[in-house]
């Protein structure tokens, strides 16, 4: 279903809840990239990512403050869709940033999930050499859409290439807590793990868990591509370490998301609600060009790779109506 913002404007008003620092600097840039377009970017952020009811309470604070838009990482695909209906009511567009929205009054923007999960296993097993051997499945936060689209992009790849998937614990998106149900695992499955397939941005507590039980680290997926687990990955290929990525770049999450809320806002409307885009792949020839300068193992952030990994202007050609005179640098 296609949606139009608001009437073209001298200013506008971003917010966001929930979004990553990456995706703030992404914010920005784009804003600086279409001068005069925006006023002041508000920010909120609830305490623990599925915190639905707080997040509920700032976006109503949120559209009673009349802000022009406003770009989210929603804790819930349907707990939300009330106050997203009363921000439609008012006129104001929501983006679902990195997640799946059932509200037919959000757009959601995020990398194709399922193409994280498929091109994450695709290179975990690649990675091990085959599709036959034993896998562990990190999950996520089951029942959070993204974590549900990744896992059934992997398992459609598992089911195809007749993977036996061992067991699954669930991380909850942290890798303390990711590391101490791997341990719980490993101490109860002394056989030997060929790989492990985490949601996202987990590799470094299965790492961690894998060294601690002095046991080999198998091959890990990373789908998020955090500074940690590519500095691990580089690091350890001399040792023969293989490691596969599929990236979420949060800085080009959040250009993408306010060059598609300035379109809307200049009266582009978008053709369908689900804008996503391809989620770049890394390899070990591609694998230098995600790392930054000065990152190590301890470093927190996500890796954004090449500047045009992303491609933002040819997406808003691809899923407006019209095609939309904001600026981007891709």
């Amino acid at each position: 279903m296609g949606r139009r913002g608001r009437s073209a404007c001298p200013t506008t008003r971003a917010t966001s809840t929930r979004w990553t620092s990456g995706s703030g600097i992404g914010l920005k840039n784009e804003a600086k990239l279409n001068p005069g377009l925006v006023s002041g970017i508000v920010t909120t952020t609830p305490p623990t990512p599925n915190d639905v009811a707080t997040q509920i309470q700032q976006m109503r604070s949120l559209v009673q403050q009349n802000v022009d838009f406003i770009v989210s990482t929603l804790g819930s695909p349907t707990a939300l869709n009330g106050v997203i209906d009363q921000a439609a009511s008012k006129n104001i567009p929501v983006i679902s940033l990195l997640g799946q929205s059932t509200d037919k009054n959000a757009v959601n923007l995020q990398p194709n999930p399922i193409q994280l999960g498929y091109y994450g296993a695709k290179g975990l097993l690649t990675a091990m050499g085959t599709g036959t051997g034993t896998v562990l499945i990190v999950d996520g936060i089951p029942g959070l859409s993204i974590d549900t689209d990744i896992l059934k992009g992997a398992q459609q790849v598992f089911k195809a290439c007749g993977t036996n998937v061992v067991g699954t614990v669930v991380g909850k998106f942290d890798s303390t807590i990711a590391k101490t149900q791997v341990l719980t695992f490993l101490s109860a499955h002394p056989g030997k793990i060929d790989g492990v397939f985490q949601v996202s941005d987990m590799a470094p507590g299965v790492f961690s868990a894998f060294h601690q039980v002095g046991r080999p680290v198998p091959p890990v997926d990373d789908i998020g591509a955090p500074a940690a687990s590519l500095v691990y990955w580089k690091a350890n290929q001399a040792n023969g370490y293989k490691g596969s990525g599929v990236a979420i770049p949060a800085i080009k999450d959040g250009t993408y998301s306010m060059a598609a809320a300035l379109a809307m806002l200049q009266g582009h409307g978008v053709k369908i609600t689900d804008i996503p885009y391809a989620p770049p792949v890394i390899d070990n020839a591609s694998l230098s060009q995600w790392i930054e300068p000065g990152w190590t193992q301890s470093t927190n952030a996500l890796g954004d790779g090449p500047p045009c990994s992303v491609q933002i202007t040819p997406l808003l050609k691809t899923y407006f109506t019209t095609t939309p005179t904001v600026k981007s640098a891709c």
